[in-house]
């Protein structure tokens, strides 16, 4: 099916797998959620996933293949625009 989006900041990462927290829809929850790499896997704006570390904000686009999530790509965000746009007045 179609490649799905999430935005989350990154938990742990290894070699071939992301962990990324991200808050549900309703803001009500934390969700924990892993996703495969494989040398498919697009990089935006790093390297290589070394470069990526906890705390990170990424938006990782993946597709489903029955239990598993496999990322297509891993985009790192740029965390300075984000708290900016963030801010409560």
């Amino acid at each position: 099916g179609m490649p799905s989006n999430l935005e989350g900041t990154v938990k742990s990462v290894s070699s071939n797998l992301i962990t990324v927290t991200s808050t549900s829809k309703d803001g009500m929850k934390i969700e924990e959620i892993s996703f495969q790499l494989n040398g498919e896997t697009k990089l935006n704006h790093i390297a290589s996933v070394d470069q990526l570390k906890a705390g990170d904000l990424v938006k990782v686009s993946y597709k489903k293949d029955g239990d598993r999530k496999i990322a297509t790509s891993v985009d790192k965000q740029d965390a300075t625009k984000k708290a900016a746009s963030e801010t409560k007045i």
